[in-house]
C-alpha cells in the first residue's frame, strides 16, 4: 500500500486532521497537504515521508503493545487499594500506599484512575531514590 493510502487510512480510523497530523509531526501544513495530493513525486515529499513513516508505525507498534497487556484482575489487595484511594478522596487527603515491589500497586492504582476518570498524581519511590 502506497504511504499516501496507508495515511489517509491512518487520519480515517484515528480520526485526526492533516492539519493536526501535520502538527504532531512538526512539519508545515503545506507540505502535507502538497504529499496527500502529489504522493511521491510532490517537491518536499521527502520532508514528509520520512518523518511520516515513522509516527504511523510506531503508531501501530504501541497499539501492539497495548493489546498484549495482561487483564487486570481484581484482587484482594487490588481492592484495599481502591478503599485507600476513596477514603483519601473523601476526605481530601492524600493516600500512601506502600508494599512489596511487582504486587500490583501502581497498576491497582492507574485501574482505579481509569475506571473512575479520576486525575491521580502517582509518586513511585524505591529505597535506592
Amino acid at each position: 500500500m502506497q504511504l499516501v493510502e496507508l495515511t489517509k487510512k491512518f487520519l480515517s480510523t484515528q480520526n485526526i486532521s492533516q492539519n493536526n497530523l501535520s502538527d504532531r509531526l512538526g512539519i508545515n501544513k503545506s507540505y502535507m497537504v502538497g504529499y496527500m495530493k502529489k504522493g511521491s513525486s510532490y517537491k518536499y515529499a521527502s520532508k514528509v515521508e520520512s518523518l511520516l513513516e515513522k509516527y504511523i508505525k510506531s503508531f501501530v507498534e504501541e497499539k501492539s503493545v497495548k493489546e498484549l497487556q495482561t487483564p487486570f484482575i481484581a484482587t484482594k489487595d487490588a481492592k484495599a487499594i481502591n478503599v485507600t484511594i476513596e477514603s483519601a478522596m473523601s476526605n481530601r487527603e492524600m493516600g500512601v500506599i506502600i508494599g512489596e515491589a511487582g504486587t500490583g500497586k501502581s497498576r491497582a492504582i492507574k485501574e482505579y484512575a481509569t475506571k473512575n476518570g479520576t486525575r491521580v498524581v502517582l509518586f513511585e519511590a524505591t529505597t535506592e531514590t
